[in-house]
């Protein structure tokens, strides 16, 4: 009897030992937890990119065939060519230039670079006309010319978009959730591609830190 009391007494575990394993156990989830989390929600992120990206470029490519299969000398100014997206996006809310800082886009100062602490071009740019779509994600559009000559690194361009998929919730970085792409004059180039004067492999990492920081995420997290 005495035998099986003591063997009872020293299978079970004190008091001390309980809290030092959960002690162990929240130490191990306050670390694995959090990288678990941030991997997901960029995973969200990136699925959410790629799905916004193929709504942008059939709008697109619906403009292009409404218009001989080219832009160019088509549109007058960026309000004018947010207005045709309208007519081939589904759309809660439109602003005009001049109007979307707060309202269609991020107001100054909330864009931010994947790495720095410069003022990002998604915030230079951010008071271009915009757009709101169904899903929430916001698209400022600016076009830089109506002939489509602007020269970007060799580059000729007719203007550029940025598009943040989950539009005013964080974290709004550059390389995150805030992408870009090119408007040519017959197709779109997302910002980042081959030969593009942002390259991820300059522009995606933590030593970028210009205005231009993240831009090349958009192609590098596109064709991932």
């Amino acid at each position: 009897m005495n035998q099986q009391i003591a063997l009872k007494k020293y299978s079970a575990f004190t008091l001390a030992e309980v809290l030092i394993t959960l002690l162990i156990i929240g130490v191990i989830s306050s670390i694995v937890i959090p990288s678990i989390v941030q991997d997901t929600q960029n995973s969200e992120l990136k699925i959410a990119w790629k799905k916004t990206y193929s709504d942008l470029d059939l709008a697109t490519r619906k403009i292009m065939a409404d218009n001989a299969g080219n832009v160019k000398s088509v549109f007058t100014n960026s309000n004018s060519l947010k207005n045709e997206y309208k007519n081939h996006l589904s759309y809660v809310k439109d602003c005009n230039e001049g109007l979307s800082r707060g309202n269609c886009w991020h107001a100054s100062g909330v864009p931010k670079p994947f790495a720095g602490t410069s003022v990002p071009y998604a915030d230079i740019y951010g008071n271009y006309p915009s757009l709101i779509l169904n899903n929430g994600a916001l698209v400022s559009i600016h076009l830089a010319s109506s002939s489509c000559t602007n020269g970007q690194a060799g580059i000729t361009v007719c203007g550029w978009y940025f598009i943040d998929i989950n539009g005013f919730k964080g974290p709004n970085i550059q390389g995150k959730d805030i992408f870009a792409v090119y408007l040519l004059g017959n197709t779109l180039r997302v910002m980042g591609a081959p030969n593009d004067p942002y390259p991820p492999s300059t522009t995606c990492t933590s030593s970028s830190t210009g205005p231009g920081s993240g831009l090349g995420c958009s192609a590098l997290y596109l064709y991932q």
